[in-house]
């Protein structure tokens, strides 16, 4: 519970503006009549989600207590005076029934001060963000450049004059078609992609991907801003690939279909000689499309920006499997039961092929991440640099 008197600090009319202020120097904030369960692991300290309790009988305050256990959520009560009643006053006959009501031995209520509460939050956050922190094995952030931020083999992004070429060489001069840019990412920088082009950009997986022969898991994060609709050229488009061969060929990737309306889909494909002895086209090929893990309508835009996950775990065993996440939601699962064969020195992390558009905050884990942890990254403030910082 949660019963003061009211303090306001800002900068100006408009109440979001006192945000960032009370952030810099309070604990905590929150707001009044916001009539709203906080989530612990999202909620933003600085802006409480408050629900007034002045004047209103435990019966009334009950549902939202209910509430608040069920969800795993987080209720703050706030109210000014306290006493028998009257006008702002919180009830103590209604604070006597809520105390006993808490005080069952099955309750699952814990009734503490704001601060108590949000000591222990932040507690379970930083510990949840470390352990997303030690499974970084790659991470280019674009804030500051092209180099990757966090990196345990070579952190230079490459470019070659084709998809062919890159087997061969690796240019270290961005091609014209390609160029970083400041302040327009997701957060910070950003890679700008600008028209569809034969030369491609990546980065060495050697040493970035903890790849294994055994069993490998790992997943993938970027964040991407395009109207497909408008801003792709015809022509399959993959924001990211990662191999050593090709496409279809121990391969991890997303892709914008060929034609309007465009799909998008994430395809995670074990040895060709496997799953495609045969080598037939993918247009022509059940086997290749039942392989794939579309989106279920997802929200593309220009200037918006929409989270992409690859999760993936035990590959090169029979329970080898993948998942797709957009903005934090399972999109997808499929099962990857043929090996993965890859020669790591030969790999790469193939970024914007045929794309058009702004990606940003290319991220690596050793591990296949939870639901809860990927939904924390995506909504992670100040993006995945403020996790490395």
């Amino acid at each position: 519970a949660y019963t003061c008197g009211n303090t306001y600090v800002g900068r100006g009319k408009n109440h979001m503006s006192y945000v960032p202020v009370v952030a810099e120097l309070f604990a905590t904030g929150r707001g009044w009549l916001n009539e709203a369960l906080n989530d612990p692991e999202f909620v933003d300290m600085a802006l409480l989600q408050g629900i007034e309790m002045d004047g209103k009988d435990f019966s009334d305050i009950k549902d939202l207590v209910d509430r608040a256990v069920e969800t795993g959520s987080w209720l703050v009560l706030a109210g000014h005076e306290i006493g028998e009643d009257g006008f702002q006053t919180t009830r103590t006959r209604m604070l006597r029934d809520l105390v006993a009501y808490a005080k069952r031995p099955d309750s699952g209520i814990w009734i503490g001060t704001v601060g108590e509460v949000a000591s222990h939050i932040n507690h379970q956050r930083n510990a949840s963000h470390q352990a997303l922190k030690e499974g970084l094995t790659f991470c280019a952030t674009f804030d500051d450049g092209t180099d990757a931020k966090v990196s345990t083999g070579d952190r230079k992004l490459y470019s070659a004059k084709s998809y062919d070429d890159s087997k061969r060489q690796a240019l270290t001069n961005l091609p014209n078609e390609v160029t970083w840019v400041k302040g327009l990412g997701y957060y910070g920088g950003a890679l700008e992609f600008k028209r569809k082009a034969m030369p491609v950009v990546f980065y060495h997986s050697d040493q970035n991907i903890h790849y294994s022969n055994e069993s490998w898991s790992g997943t993938i994060s970027l964040w991407l801003s395009v109207d497909p609709l408008l801003d792709l050229a015809p022509g399959y488009t993959d924001p990211i690939q990662i191999t050593d061969s090709g496409y279809d060929d121990a391969a991890l990737w997303v892709d914008f279909s060929d034609k309007n309306p465009r799909s998008f889909r994430m395809g995670v494909f074990g040895d060709v000689a496997e799953w495609n002895p045969d080598k037939i086209g993918p247009d022509q090929n059940p086997a290749f499309t039942d392989r794939l893990v579309t989106a279920n309508k997802p929200v593309f835009e220009r200037g918006r920006w929409t989270h992409i996950v690859i999760s993936f775990e035990r590959l090169n065993t029979r329970e080898g499997k993948a998942a797709l996440y957009v903005n934090g939601e399972l999109q997808g699962k499929r099962e990857i039961p043929e090996p993965f064969s890859w020669d790591l020195q030969k790999s790469k992390i193939y970024l914007g092929l045929n794309f058009v558009g702004l990606l940003d905050e290319v991220t690596i884990f050793s591990r296949a991440l939870s639901d809860s942890e990927i939904e924390s990254l995506y909504r992670l403030p100040g993006g995945v640099t403020s996790l490395i910082d």
